[in-house]
Order: C-alpha cells, then sequence, then structure tokens
C-alpha cells in the first residue's frame, strides 16, 4: 500500500489537491431575502451543513414551510464563514393589509374585572338627569375617583337595583350606558339610578315626567339667541344655529330632544354657554337610539371673531347622523368622516368641564366621531367620549385634556372586544400639533381601539405630551408616532395589552420623530419599545430617535425593544437609547446594554417587583383574575384543551390561584369528582398564564366544571365554565346560498352616465324610491336603461368579476373580464364596480318551514382589489378599506380607498362571520340581494377583482333541558337552548312584573337576598 503524504509539496501541487475537496454551494430555494410573504411561505436549504430558522435549527434538502406571522430571520452555514447565506424575511398577515409588517397579529385579551377589595379606594360618581320625560332614551355616565378626584383606573360592573337590566361596564374606571325610554310611565314617577359596583355606591335620584301634556315641549329651530333657562324642555325640531354676536346660555337640568339629523351651529363671533351641574346636567337626545341626531358645529373663525363653546355638566347622547360630515367644506381634515359630536373649526374654541359623549350601546348600529378640530383652542376636563368611530382629530391650536377618557372606537358590527382586526382609523385620537404647538393630556384613559390609541404622526413638527396616563387594548399602537420632528412624551404612563405600546416610525432624514418615555411602564403588549414600524410597501425615510429612560418594558409577547424597519431591513439600535431601565427579554437587553449610572437592568421579579406598585391602579392592591373563556356554558365536545387565565392589571406581588376540573354524574348531584387541578403562579410583572386541560377517556360525567378557587394576593372576579354532556340536537348543515365562483351575478361599470360625480344612487333617484327597489335591494329593476338605450347592468355572469394586467402574477382566475371600455384607459381607469347576486329562501329543508329566524349567522368569504361595501338587501353589512365620502349617499363613485390590494394576494379571502341580529333581520324569505360596490385605490389600477361566497349557518332544534345545579355550597339555574330561551325575573310573580334580565347569562348564580325572586327562562325570540 502507497502513503501519500503531503509533506514536501509544492504550492502548485497543493492547489491541485484543492478542487477534489471542494464545498457544494448552499442554495436557498424558494424565499428571498428582504422579502414579503402573505400567509406562508415554503423553502428548502441545499448544500449547507446547519441551518436555524429564527435561531432554531431546521431540516436541509427537504422542504420546510413558515406560516408563523412575523420577522424571521433564516441563517445557512458550512462551515466556511465565507460560504455564510442569511435571509431576512416576513410572513405577513393577509387580514392586515399594508401595516403591521414583521410583527404578529395582535389580539388584545379581553379584560379582566378587578379585585372588590380594591374599590375601597375610591368614590363612586354618576352624572344622570335628575328629572327627564318619558319616551326619550336616557343616558347614564359612570367613574371612579380617588379622593383628589384623579381617575382610579379600576374594571367593575355597575349594577343598578332599579335598572336591573342595564348593568354599566367599567374601563379603567370610566363607563356609560344608556337606558331605555321609560314608556310605561305616564304619570310623574320617582325613581333613582341606584348605583353599586363592588361596595362603591352612588344614588342618583331622577323623576321620570310624562311628555304628552301641551306646552311641555317648546319647538325651537333656525336662529335663537338668549337662553333656555333651567329645566327647559327644548325640541329642536331642525337646525339651530347662533349668529354673530349673539349668546344662547343653557340652564341647568334642560333637556333637549333633537331631531334625526339636527345640528347645533355656532357662527364667527357666536357663543354657547352650558350651565349644568353633574347632579342636573344638560342632556341632548334623540328620541331612539336608531334615529341619531347631528352635532354642533363651531363654524370657522372670521377674524377677530370665534366661535365658542363652553359646558359644564353636558351629555350628548347619539350624535353623529351624517356619515360623510367631517371633511373639508366644512373646515376639517380627517381620516374618518362620521359627522363629529363637536366640530371645533379654524381656530373656534370649546372648554368642556364634566361633560359626556355616549354613544350607542346596540353593536349594530351607527356611530359618529368625538371631536374634530382645526386649529382650536381646547380644555378639556373630566370628559368622557364613548363608543364612537374614532375619538376625533386634532390638528394645530392647544389642547389640554385632564382626567378625561377616550373609549371604545370600533366600526358597527365589530365588537370592540373582539379579536376581529381592522385597518380603518378607529383611533381613540388623532393629535396633530403642528407647527411647534404642544397638546397635552394629564391623567387621561385611552383604550379598547382597533386602531391606535394616540395617533401623533403627520408633518410639521409639535409635541404631545402625556403624564399619568393609562393606554389599554390599542389593537395598533398605544402611542403611534411618525413624520417631521412630531414629539410625544409618555411621563409616568402605563402602556398596556396593546399592539405597541410606543412608536418612533417613519419620518423626515434629518429631523425625523423623537420619541420619549420617561418612567412609564411598558408591559404585556406585543412590542413594547419600538424604533421603525412596520408599513409593507412604499419608500419611507427613518431619521427620527426613540429615547427611554427610567422606565420598565416587561413581558411584551414579541420584543420588550426593538428597532428594525423595512427599508434597510437592519437594526437601528444607535437611534434609540435606553438608559437606566428593566428590559425582561435577555435578548433585549443585549442590544441596549448601558453602562454605569445608565446601564441597563433584567427583569428580576423576585426582587424588582415593588418597582410596579406605583404604576398599579391601587399600589399593592389584590388583582382580578378571571378565566378567558368566550362561553361560559358549552356542550362538553366544545371542552377546550388549554384556557388562558388573566390577571386584572400587572401586580407588585406573587399571585397564585388553584384551577380545579370538576366531573359531576349530574348538574343537580352534590356528588362531585376532582378530575385534575393544579396551581398557578404569576411572577410579579407577569398577566397572563396557560393551562393545559384534559378528560379521562370514556368519562362517566354528564357535566364538568372548571373554576377557579383560593387565589393569593388576587380575587377570583368570574364565574365558573360549565359543560354538559347531553345529546346534540340535529341542526340543518352549513348551507351556501351564493357559492364561490358562481353564476348569476349582474354588474355594472359605467363611466359614461353624466359629466357628475357618478353614483347609482342618485342615478336612480334612490330619494324617492323605497330601499327594496334601490340597486342595493331585492326588487330592483335590472332591466333599467340609462337615456333610452344604454342598459345599466350586465346580467348572469359568472364570478370573479373584474380585470387584471396581463403580466399579473395573481393566482384567482377571472369568470368574467370587464371589456377594454368598461376597464376604462389604463392612465384612467373605472373608479368603482357595482355588482349584484339574488338568492332564494324557501326550502324547507334549508330554511326549517321558510322560517329565516333559524339562521343563526352568515359566513361571508370575500375576494376583492382594492375596497368593498357589501350590501343585503340594502342593509350595509360591512366596509373593507373604506370610508364613507362626502355627501348625503355616503359611498360615491369617486370615494377613495383606504389602502390598496397588493395583486399578487388577490386570491387570499376575507372571511366575516355576522351573528348581529340586526343584520341577520335583513334576510326575508324569498328572493334576496347580496349587493356590491368595488372601488380603486388608483386611477392607474392595473386590476379590479371581486366575487363572494355566502353561507348560512343554522340553530339547532331545542333541547328542553333546563333546571337547578349545584356546585359545592352554590347554586344556580342552568338551561341549554341560549340561542332561543333568556333570562325573566320578577319579584313576587304578579303580573306585569317580570323583568328581562339581557344582563344574565346561563347559568346564572342563585344568590340568597333579603328579598325574594323567581327566575324563569322564557323564549326570546317571541315578540
Amino acid at each position: 500500500m502507497n502513503t501519500l503524504s503531503l509533506r514536501g509539496l509544492t504550492a502548485s501541487a497543493l492547489f491541485l489537491l484543492l478542487p477534489m475537496s471542494a464545498r457544494a454551494v448552499i442554495t436557498t430555494t424558494g424565499v428571498v431575502d428582504k422579502t414579503r410573504y402573505t400567509n406562508s411561505v415554503t423553502f428548502t436549504i441545499a448544500g449547507a451543513t446547519s441551518a436555524t430558522l429564527d435561531g432554531v435549527p431546521i431540516s436541509l434538502g427537504t422542504p420546510v414551510t413558515v406560516t408563523s406571522i412575523g420577522f424571521h430571520d433564516l441563517q445557512a452555514d458550512d462551515g466556511v464563514p465565507a460560504n455564510h447565506k442569511q435571509a431576512y424575511f416576513i410572513v405577513r398577515n393577509s387580514e392586515r393589509l399594508d401595516t403591521e409588517d414583521g410583527i404578529p397579529t395582535m389580539k388584545p385579551y379581553h379584560f379582566v374585572n378587578d379585585a372588590p377589595s380594591a374599590f375601597a379606594a375610591g368614590t363612586l360618581k354618576l352624572m344622570v338627569p335628575s328629572r327627564y320625560p318619558n319616551n326619550l332614551i336616557l343616558p347614564v355616565e359612570a367613574r371612579l375617583a380617588k379622593a383628589n378626584d384623579d381617575p382610579l383606573f379600576l374594571n367593575g360592573v355597575v349594577k343598578a337595583g332599579n335598572f336591573p337590566a342595564s348593568p354599566l361596564q367599567l374601563r379603567r374606571g370610566w363607563g356609560s350606558t344608556i337606558l331605555p325610554a321609560q314608556t310605561a310611565i305616564t304619570t310623574t314617577t320617582s325613581t333613582s339610578y341606584d348605583a353599586n359596583v363592588n361596595g362603591a355606591t352612588a344614588t342618583a335620584p331622577i323623576v321620570i315626567e310624562p311628555a304628552s301634556a301641551p306646552g311641555y315641549w317648546t319647538a325651537v329651530t333656525g336662529a335663537v339667541t338668549g337662553s333656555w333657562p333651567a329645566n327647559s324642555r327644548i325640541h329642536m325640531t331642525g337646525t339651530v344655529t347662533v349668529a354673530n354676536g349673539a349668546t344662547l346660555t343653557i340652564g341647568a337640568g334642560t333637556i333637549v330632544w333633537a331631531d334625526p339629523g339636527v345640528n347645533i351651529e355656532v357662527a364667527a363671533g357666536g357663543s354657547v354657554v352650558v350651565n349644568g351641574t353633574v347632579a342636573d346636567p344638560v342632556v341632548i337626545a334623540p328620541a331612539s337610539s336608531t334615529a341619531p341626531w347631528g352635532g354642533v358645529w363651531l363654524r370657522p373663525t372670521v377674524a377677530p371673531a370665534k366661535a365658542s363653546f363652553v359646558a359644564t355638566g353636558l351629555i350628548l347622547c347619539r350624535w353623529g347622523a351624517d356619515p360623510a360630515w367631517t371633511n373639508s367644506a366644512h373646515g376639517f381634515s380627517a381620516h374618518r368622516s362620521e359627522q363629529a359630536a363637536f366640530g371645533v373649526a379654524d381656530s373656534a374654541i370649546l372648554t368642556l368641564t364634566d361633560c359626556a359623549m355616549i354613544g350607542p350601546i346596540n353593536l349594530s348600529e351607527s356611530r359618529g366621531s368625538g371631536i374634530a378640530s382645526n386649529k382650536p383652542a381646547m380644555n378639556l376636563t373630566r370628559v368622557l367620549c364613548q363608543r364612537a368611530i374614532t375619538g376625533g382629530e386634532q390638528v394645530q391650536g392647544s389642547i389640554l385634556m385632564n382626567n378625561c377618557a377616550f373609549i371604545e372606537f370600533n366600526n358597527p358590527n365589530m365588537d370592540v372586544d373582539s379579536e376581529g382586526f381592522v385597518d380603518g382609523d378607529n383611533d381613540g385620537l388623532y393629535l396633530f400639533p403642528n407647527n411647534g404647538n404642544t397638546h397635552t393630556l394629564n391623567n387621561t384613559l385611552v383604550g379598547w381601539t382597533k386602531d391606535d390609541g394616540i395617533d401623533t404622526g403627520g408633518s410639521n413638527g409639535g409635541s404631545t405630551i402625556m403624564t399619568g396616563c393609562w393606554f389599554e387594548n390599542c389593537v395598533h399602537e398605544a402611542v403611534s408616532n411618525s413624520g417631521g420632528n412630531r414629539i410625544p412624551e409618555s411621563h409616568y404612563s402605563v402602556h398596556f395589552n396593546s399592539g405597541q405600546a410606543m412608536e418612533c416610525g417613519y419620518g423626515d432624514a434629518s429631523v425625523g420623530p423623537q420619541s420619549l418615555v420617561d418612567h412609564s411602564l411598558l408591559i404585556g403588549n406585543m412590542v413594547g419599545a419600538r424604533y421603525g414600524d412596520n408599513y409593507g410597501s412604499g419608500s419611507w425615510t427613518y431619521g427620527g430617535t426613540f429615547t427611554m429612560n427610567d422606565s420598565l418594558s416587561l413581558y411584551n409577547g414579541f420584543h420588550d425593544a426593538w428597532a428594525i424597519e423595512w427599508t434597510s431591513w437592519a437594526y437601528q439600535n444607535a437611534r434609540m437609547t435606553i438608559r437606566r431601565s428593566y428590559i425582561s427579554k435577555a435578548a433585549d437587553l443585549a442590544n441596549w446594554p448601558g453602562a454605569g449610572a445608565d446601564a441597563n437592568h433584567l427583569w428580576n421579579p423576585a426582587t424588582d417587583g415593588p418597582q410596579l406598585s406605583s404604576y398599579m391602579p391601587v399600589p399593592d392592591s389584590n388583582v382580578g383574575v378571571d378565566l378567558l373563556l368566550d362561553k361560559r356554558q358549552d356542550h362538553i365536545s366544545g371542552f377546550p384543551a388549554s384556557v388562558n387565565v388573566r390577571l386584572s392589571t400587572f401586580s407588585s406581588k406573587t399571585v397564585t390561584t388553584k384551577y380545579n376540573l370538576i366531573g359531576k354524574p349530574t348538574p343537580e348531584s352534590t356528588t362531585e369528582t376532582v378530575i385534575s387541578t393544579g396551581t398557578l403562579t404569576w411572577t410579579p410583572g407577569e398577566t397572563v398564564k396557560s393551562v393545559a386541560l384534559s378528560l379521562p377517556v370514556g368519562h362517566p360525567y354528564n357535566q364538568v366544571c372548571l373554576c377557579l378557587s383560593d387565589p393569593v394576593n388576587a380575587e377570583v372576579t368570574g364565574s365558573p365554565a360549565f359543560y354538559f354532556k347531553y345529546t346534540v340536537p340535529s341542526s340543518t348543515a352549513d348551507f351556501a346560498y351564493v357559492p364561490a365562483k358562481s353564476t348569476g351575478w349582474s354588474y355594472s361599470a359605467k363611466r359614461d352616465y353624466t359629466a357628475a360625480l357618478y353614483n347609482p344612487d342618485l342615478l336612480l333617484g334612490i330619494a324617492s324610491q323605497a330601499p327594496e327597489n334601490s340597486w342595493k335591494g331585492w326588487n330592483h329593476n335590472e332591466a333599467i336603461t340609462y337615456g333610452a338605450s344604454v342598459v345599466f347592468w350586465n346580467t348572469n355572469k359568472t364570478a370573479p368579476i373584474g380585470f387584471r394586467s396581463a403580466t399579473s402574477t395573481a393566482t384567482l382566475l377571472l369568470g368574467t373580464t370587464l371589456t377594454a371600455a368598461e376597464q376604462g384607459p389604463s392612465n384612467d381607469r373605472t373608479k368603482a364596480m357595482y355588482c349584484r347576486k339574488k338568492f332564494t329562501i324557501e326550502d324547507p329543508s334549508v330554511d326549517a318551514a321558510k322560517n329565516v329566524g333559524t339562521i343563526k349567522s352568515l359566513t361571508l368569504k370575500y375576494w376583492y382589489d382594492d375596497a368593498a361595501v357589501i350590501y343585503l338587501n340594502g342593509t350595509e353589512l360591512l366596509a373593507r378599506n373604506i370610508s364613507k365620502g362626502a355627501g348625503t349617499q355616503g359611498y360615491t363613485y369617486t370615494t377613495s380607498t383606504g389602502a390598496t390590494v397588493d395583486a399578487n394576494t388577490e386570491g387570499d379571502a376575507v372571511t366575516v362571520v355576522i351573528t348581529d341580529a340586526g343584520l341577520l333581520g335583513a334576510l326575508r324569505t324569498g328572493v334576496n340581494v347580496l349587493a356590491a360596490e368595488v372601488h380603486q385605490g388608483s386611477l392607474t389600477s392595473s386590476d379590479l377583482v371581486w366575487d363572494c361566497q355566502v353561507t348560512a349557518q343554522f340553530k339547532p332544534a331545542p333541547t328542553g333541558i333546563y333546571g337547578l345545579g349545584q356546585l359545592g355550597s352554590d347554586h344556580y339555574f342552568y338551561w341549554l337552548d341560549t340561542d332561543i330561551l333568556g333570562l325573566e325575573t320578577s319579584p313576587n310573580l304578579g303580573a306585569g312584573s317580570w323583568t328581562k334580565r339581557p344582563d344574565q347569562k346561563s347559568p346564572v348564580p342563585l344568590i340568597p337576598t333579603a328579598t325574594r325572586m323567581f327566575y324563569r327562562a322564557k323564549d326570546i325570540t317571541a315578540p
């Protein structure tokens, strides 16, 4: 055998040997560096000896599929540094359109009510009219206050014994409701709103007056001056105007009945002074919550005259009749066009103290915006704005808010507590302090927004200074910041359970946005401190800075601190400065260790927990703890594999609670078997724990209960969850009334009707037609023509309908392509397309003997580009990527979209489940029509697409199962047919004594009281 030795070989000989040991080139197929992929991506690594995805080893030579929404880091090596391969990429959620690339889908946790013992630190305060007419909806505001009258940020349910069916949910110490009109009262009657929340009580006496007597109401319209004395009863039958030089003074206790759509308009030089009190507020309300009035408009300044509105003790209830009011014609620029409660035009003056803007409590009802302003002088103290489209847009001027609350901003038919995501500018506040102005917020609550809490973005520098504020459940950012020299500062504030706590986004390259967090807590968000932002397309410049001093960024799900932006796809740590702060993620701390006196620290809950005390609503108090479940009662087949358990707030102490899974042979049995038990522990700062659950195979239990017990440093504030075993009643299988890619569609994409802005509602004279005859309605005549010969509708077409460029890589194949004339030239595309599809509900096997009420939900699965509004028999179901434009018709032919849909994502359907009874009520036996208007994102758009599938889900047949159950020493009343039956209570079984209790859901705990109470489950579908 010959032995080969390298000793003595020449360099050239060695060179000849090297190719024999050359390594294969590392290749990555299916993924490209710095690229975005929608919903998933599949790639294969070859030629490497090792590879990692986000630091975790992955297989080689076989396909790897990534569906996790977020930013991903792919690394591949073969042992030679020069051969190293790296790819940054994003898997984005199609639901998020063009925003939030690079972070997972944010689904804020449902709130948990706080520990009852914590409420001893506060005082409950009410604002309720002391005298009020019958037949008018009755608004109520409640707030929790500390001894110094600052807000006490606790969650709890206010219950009133005289109004048992109308509980009021406090969100961080603020809340409101609308009591139904007292229609049954025909003589003057004394009652009270007797409120109690965990021992904090308050009583507001109310005298209900019959309003039918002659002369009770004073009808008012047109120009007014002088005064409406205390306790006036004013009926605004038309818009009221206050002219230059005139003053309208409104006395305490005055009630204004506002007809639908009427406004109060104050001219430059005019003024309104409202002298209400908390005990005797002035109220402006419509007769019905479904027919809102307009709002207050302070007209633009005509130098030197300014419009002025100064109010104390005022409640505006159910305003916002005009969906397209907030626009340049009225002196405003706005992201949302819905009418504002207060439109404060150029340099007008608005001062509100102890006032409330109370929006609808029914999810399906339309809603206005809060305050739209342009260079205002605005001062708000103890002001609540609740349940609106947005809190409003404040541009320039001087704004001061003390102890205010702006909460619950969402589109109709989207529960603000749901996981549903929209990108529709449902912000708490837009604060644009342009040209060096400063907006100041102290001790103010902003939360439960489907977009940002506060958006401070835009050009022209200015400051927004927030001190002692609380931000919670803001799906996008608690505080969003972008633009040139924008300076938001958060001092001693809490940013909790939001998408991103504080952002420094895009802006000028030289003087970009400058975000500051000082002595604040960023906790339980998706991302805490954030430099850069997540816009998916466009050319953005990042020249801002983010500074965080002496703060805590803890237990944020994705990152505590993050500084990557999508222009360079690189970390910009140099633009984020963190000093003397605590971070709970070691990987994030490694990017900002600090040094010396500015050193940052890894959070140690055992020793650092006491630092949370000052941020708690009540320092060192017990906190609430509850199961996070959508339903507290279900069939045993719906028993969850795991359950999240959440604290109401972070705690400075270690919190524990036991969980118990209990089985019973029957609900009424006193025999209980503990199936499993355990203890959950939250270290200081943690707020959510997950527990895995399972039931024994073949178990004998007909009822299973999951409950919490024995809490330490906490109190259980929610009820147990019950799961019943019974024979599931048969129900009709889901039925697709409108399948995807179906025929029978009609569409119109005409461009040549009139020189005026084209809108089919206007064209077809909708103002003079019944709704069912409009283009959206079931009785519309599709044979209608324009003029003598132009056919309006193309009928019997196959979806998807639209057009696209020849080079498009979209995967959604068109069933009907618009003609060249219908598409329009490439530089002036058809702006909108209108579509209709009839379907019939009359098959007894599907529709339960034509009883449309058996349909419990509709699932819409639709494909669109770039925006769509969908109607059922003329009732708007939803709007996607579009807001109502100017004009009385709402959406017009030229209404612009909020963003565009990428051509490669047209094949990604959007799915929406409609459960709202008001919307389902639009269904009818016989012919129904699904209609849609599809709008373009630009005049040069390369594509336009529409298709929709409508599937119905049906209620099961009733079980007839109900009874009295027992858990330990506690008793409860339960019924299984919750879609059909609801609770009623009576103190004496007398005629007319039964009260509907929509606030109580099965199972209802039977709590011993000093007075007797009777319970029954009654058919809620009956008249």
